[in-house]
């Protein structure tokens, strides 16, 4: 196939509404302002969700209302109190929000040939021609951009026309049409992705190793001891508050259920912290595993497991080694291990210091340990949640039958700008409305299609929620200990319910009346003949 470059140059430049404002009339040079402003694909805000019938809507009527629409820097954070009336958090720098926040925002750019009047170039999708753009991210240290390529942010050569990195993700643009004065035009739309929860791999702009030069670094295996054995510790250590009002029998029923919890929730701590001992002091988990004492020059972590208890007349290295010989049967919940760590003599703080001195020194490269991933392994977000990032865009038009003869095509950068954060001051809050019926009797025609399937261990924590009263103060009742799961439906029909209550009433007034039916016999003849006698 024979593939002729095209007779004139073609160009990208702002979306064609817009092109009055920003080049001012009169037969003269365009300032360079006017140059960037024209040759900048435009960013458009759009806060409703009915965003692309609005843009029709306004494109149908006065394509030049199109620049009310450019997205402007703009805050709705409240006014403090103290704060003049006139006061206003407008933003240095233009932030996007999100659809969660109600707002829609969307790239224009149009096409062209370059030839007077600016014709419109066309598009060829049967020969896989098609338009799109590509988010940057600018590098904050370089100045440079960034692009999405393969899940991650990878830098971009500074070349003259701007190339496509390998692999970048281009984002799809869409044609609207509208009639300027009897004569057809159309520009290319796409919406920005500002919601994108795309995970990407950990490495080139997003990589996440320790700080150069830090002078204290946290270990990550200190991590996991904090998630898996310091916090829970100091969660089952903290006594147990009476809610107001419980009598004595029903506190010492909910003290019994809650120290049933408390050991189970030992138990697995304690298998948490032999693993933790397994993984990164072998040495140490050896002499405990086998029972021996602590040796000459030990650690005073190492002197404090055997020093200090885990429960009344059980050291902590003697409750590791029966926890970890027990390991099957804690995780199949029929352990007789007897440990309740509300007991235990080690305080939390204290017990994370002694590790900590105790670790080896040599950490891994990576900082990972088996149960934390290190760096390389994690996933960082696509956009950054602090909103501190910029971003820019850039058009492209893509002709790959034309291969090396016309490569793609990109458009100048738009403007830089933020993505703003799921939970930014700055943005707007978009009302939530959940209607409920107008009239309570409306509910019985409803479907009654809920129902919550709850397994027996289910079924005993919600039986606990006896009295809805002692309940919102913090006092539950003990499970009920029967062997039977429910199906528990919240969509009975009142006419069911009265049907039983006076189903209930006449069978008591029946009993009432006709209790002495079951003694009364009552015989009726019939016309048997019995046979004679020989």
């Amino acid at each position: 196939m024979t593939v002729l470059a095209p007779e004139h140059p073609v160009q990208w430049v702002t979306a064609s509404p817009v092109w009055g404002d920003a080049v001012q009339g009169g037969l003269r040079d365009a300032t360079p302002d006017e140059e960037t402003r024209m040759q900048q694909p435009v960013i458009l805000r759009f806060a409703s969700d009915h965003y692309m019938d609005d843009l029709a809507a306004l494109l149908a009527d006065d394509p030049t209302t199109l620049k009310n629409y450019e997205a402007q820097p703009i805050s709705f954070r409240g006014r403090p109190p103290i704060a003049p009336a006139d006061w206003s958090a407008t933003p240095a720098t233009l932030k996007l929000y999100t659809p969660i926040h109600g707002d829609f925002n969307l790239v224009a750019a149009t096409l062209v040939c370059r030839l007077p009047g600016l014709p419109e170039h066309l598009v060829h999708p049967e020969v896989r021609e098609r338009v799109g753009f590509v988010l940057r991210r600018v590098d904050a240290t370089t100045g440079g951009e960034l692009a999405w390529a393969n899940k991650q942010w990878v830098a971009v050569d500074d070349t003259d026309p701007p190339q496509l990195a390998d692999g970048e993700d281009v984002q799809p643009m869409f044609p609207v049409g509208y009639d300027d004065g009897g004569r057809k035009r159309k520009i290319y739309v796409g919406l920005i992705p500002t919601d994108s929860r795309e995970p990407g791999k950990n490495s080139g702009a997003t990589a996440l190793p320790p700080p150069a030069g830090a002078a204290s670094v946290q270990d990550p295996r200190l991590d996991t001891l904090d998630l898996k054995v310091i916090e829970p510790l100091k969660a089952l250590k903290a006594p147990p508050q009476r809610p107001d009002g419980m009598s004595d029998a029903d506190w010492s029923d909910a003290k019994t259920a809650m120290g049933t919890g408390r050991q189970d929730a030992s138990r697995f701590l304690l298998l948490d912290f032999a693993e933790f001992l397994q993984t990164t002091m072998p040495d140490l988990w050896a002499r405990v595993a086998a029972g021996a004492s602590a040796p000459p020059g030990a650690t005073n972590f190492e002197r404090k497991l055997h020093e200090e208890r885990a429960d009344s007349g059980l050291s902590w290295a003697d409750a590791l080694r029966s926890a970890s010989l027990q390991a099957a049967a804690i995780q199949a919940g029929t352990s007789s291990l007897a440990v309740d760590l509300q007991n235990s003599t080690s305080d939390p703080k204290a017990l994370h210091g002694y590790v900590a001195l105790a670790l080896p020194v040599s950490a891994q490269p990576s900082g990972a340990t088996p149960s934390t991933p290190g760096p390389e392994s994690a996933n960082v977000p696509k956009l950054d949640p602090t909103a501190a990032t910029l971003y820019r865009i850039r058009c492209v038009y893509l002709r790959p039958e034309c291969k090396a003869l016309c490569p793609p095509l990109l458009s100048e950068p738009t403007v830089d700008f933020q993505i703003a954060g799921f939970f930014d001051p700055d943005a707007p809050a978009r009302p939530v409305q959940i209607a409920l019926p107008i009239d309570p009797k409306d509910l019985r025609g409803s479907a009654k299609n809920v129902s919550v399937l709850l397994s027996d261990a289910m079924r005993q924590q919600v039986s606990r929620a006896a009295d809805l009263s002692s309940l919102m103060k913090g006092s539950v009742a003990s499970g009920q200990p029967f062997d039977v799961g429910l199906v528990c439906s919240f969509s009975i029909p009142i006419i069911t319910i009265c049907a039983l209550i006076l189903l209930m009433i006449i069978v008591n007034l029946l009993n009432i009346v006709f209790w002495w039916m079951p003694y009364f016999r009552i015989c009726f003849p019939i016309g048997l003949k019995a046979g004679s006698t020989p």
